[in-house]
């Protein structure tokens, strides 16, 4: 059966925990608390990652400076310092060829567009010398990103990455701010949870019934982000299955 949840703020990973208990009527001596965590954890990867990937606005953004490299159009993408929590998904590159500065001195970049090679007509070498550098492109691969034209010039700063950062596993004693995913759709988390409780206490039906209601929650709570503004984007990208781990 399915069981309805009553809107609510969820301030913090405890309170969460302690819903999940309540709505599948199980106890600690029954699924232990840290195993509740680590379902928790699981489907907070699970949502965070539909939520980078179709909201179109940014959210939880970082961004990050590199050098160029005389004439190279191929670049490693960084690894981000741990206390950023990690790169979860490349959503902006830019570049500045000449130089050029604003009044204040910041570099004047040239945003480049997202491309995929599956979907060009000519070879990647043909755009690294024929490409407009006032309409630069990049696409990803691996961990790896290819920008055409090249950079002409060895300079610091001159590439911009931006990114979706992802989220450290919760814990316990996680702070409010580093929580991250909005108040109103934790209840979407708790949902997920479900499934995986029913399944440890041997109720396969019921964890199956409550996946699909996940799902569905999930899916009405993409397409509310997705209308938070007007301004639409969805980051193409090579992706892990997101769904990997997911029950």
């Amino acid at each position: 059966m399915f069981f309805l949840f009553i809107k609510q703020k969820i301030m913090n990973v405890n309170n969460m925990i302690d819903l999940a208990y309540d709505q599948t009527h199980t106890n600690e001596e029954q699924i232990d608390r840290e195993n509740v965590l680590k379902y928790l954890n699981i489907v907070k990867n699970n949502f965070w990652s539909y939520m980078v990937s179709y909201m179109r606005e940014k959210f939880n953004e970082g961004k990050f400076h590199a050098n160029t490299i005389n004439w190279t159009y191929a670049y490693e993408i960084p690894e981000i310092a741990a206390t950023t929590a990690g790169l979860k998904k490349v959503s902006e590159i830019s570049v500045c060829y000449d130089g050029k500065t604003y009044d204040n001195w910041e570099l004047v970049y040239v945003k480049a567009k997202p491309v995929t090679r599956e979907n060009l007509p000519e070879e990647w070498e043909y755009y690294a010398v024929n490409q407009p550098k006032d309409q630069p492109i990049f696409c990803l691969s691996a961990n790896n990103f290819f920008i055409a034209p090249p950079p002409d010039k060895v300079i610091t700063k001159w590439l911009k990455i931006r990114w979706a950062k992802k989220i450290a596993d919760w814990t316990e004693q996680t702070s409010e701010n580093l929580i991250i995913i909005p108040e109103d759709y934790r209840d979407v988390l708790i949902q997920g949870v479900l499934p995986y409780m029913y399944k440890s206490i041997g109720k396969q039906q019921e964890s199956n019934m409550e996946k699909w209601e996940y799902i569905r929650q999930r899916e009405q709570a993409m397409k509310e982000l997705s209308e938070r503004d007007n301004s639409p984007i969805h980051l193409e990208y090579p992706e892990e299955n997101i769904d990997g781990d997911l029950f």
